[in-house]
């Protein structure tokens, strides 16, 4: 399983006014903080939930933080600014700012190549300082609602429309835009893993989890959306020697499923010569039998066969991408477990 460390805080709080936030400053990484600008993941979910009631599960409290904040109430609508990173070492660094309740926060999420993960956030009070280059960077100074640490942390936005991020240890990081439905996947698949460590039980059957899946296991990753605007993703991939398949969708109203399981396969060619694999499993979450598809014709395109035998045309996923959609759906489902 993957496991979650938590980043102390290094930098002294500084006491300043709360500025209003338009943009943040930047300049270009220096000798002691190189960072490579790497694509981030092209399709973008919305893995936010209606907030939360006394009614909420114990796998919703154990994702949450010291208070009542949680990650999985921010949507898209919410997020102001979101930017990508990745450093030479291999870790990737997603930086979020967005307004929750009429504040202003900004959260850190730090993926890091060996598999380990990091989520510092809270609401900041900003100053702008300017460096010997006279780029100004914002910097926002929060205490963690994670750990209580006092943290600061930055991004800046030149004008020739570049943008970096500027961590807890002070290193930058040349970055590139996320869209806010990009920066809403990321946070899904951060809290996933902050759930998972602290003991929510987003496992399925014989305490499989898709937070085992990593992207060397990935043989095939699709994406498409319906007429409804709801998303689908389909993974087939192999663990324990074993191959599933998993399809989760993201409807357009913020709800959410996620099925999976080990499947045996047939062929089956529809009136148009396409061959369709179609494969039958047990539902790992619910122990469902289930059936879903999948087609591949030579000339490129791809296709996703759904429970209800809807057909939706599709494209292809990175294996990284593949796996960033895994995390952000075992988000969810630890939440409303």
């Amino acid at each position: 399983m993957k496991n979650l460390k938590k980043l102390a805080a290094i930098l002294a709080v500084i006491a300043v006014s709360v500025t209003a936030f338009t943009a943040c400053g930047g300049e270009t990484p220096d000798a002691n903080a190189n960072a490579q600008t790497e694509a981030a993941t092209e399709a973008a979910t919305e893995a936010a939930t209606e907030p939360e009631t006394e009614a909420e599960t114990e796998a919703e409290t154990e994702a949450e933080t010291e208070g009542t904040f949680s990650l999985l109430d921010v949507d898209a609508s919410m997020v102001k600014t979101g930017l990508y990173a990745t450093g030479e070492n291999g870790e990737e660094l997603v930086m979020s700012l967005f307004t929750y309740d009429s504040t202003d926060y900004v959260s850190l999420m730090i993926f890091e190549a060996d598999g380990s993960n990091d989520v510092i956030c809270g609401a900041y009070t900003a100053e702008t300082e300017t460096d010997d280059d006279g780029i100004d960077w914002t910097m926002m100074s929060f205490e963690d609602v994670y750990t209580g640490n006092s943290s600061k942390i930055g991004c800046a936005e030149p004008d020739d429309g570049s943008c970096y991020i500027f961590d807890l240890n002070a290193n930058t990081y040349e970055a590139k835009y996320l869209t806010a439905d990009e920066t809403i996947t990321y946070m899904g698949s951060a809290v996933a893993v902050a759930a998972e460590q602290d003991g929510a039980d987003a496992s399925g059957s014989e305490g499989f989890s898709l937070l085992d899946v990593d992207a060397s296991m990935v043989k095939t990753g699709l994406y498409a959306t319906g007429e409804n605007g709801e998303e689908l993703v389909m993974s087939l991939f192999t663990y324990n020697n074993t191959d599933y398949v998993s399809l989760m969708v993201f409807e357009a109203d913020g709800s959410n499923d996620v099925i999976c399981g080990a499947y045996t396969a047939e062929t089956e060619t529809d009136d148009d010569g396409i061959d369709w694999t179609m494969m039958s499993f047990e539902d790992v979450y619910t122990g469902n039998s289930s059936k879903i598809g999948c087609a591949e014709p030579d000339d490129g395109s791809c296709y996703i066969f759904d429970l209800n035998a809807n057909t939706y045309e599709a494209k292809y996923l990175t294996a990284d991408e593949t796996i960033t959609y895994m995390g952000a759906a075992v988000a969810v489902a630890a939440e409303t477990e």
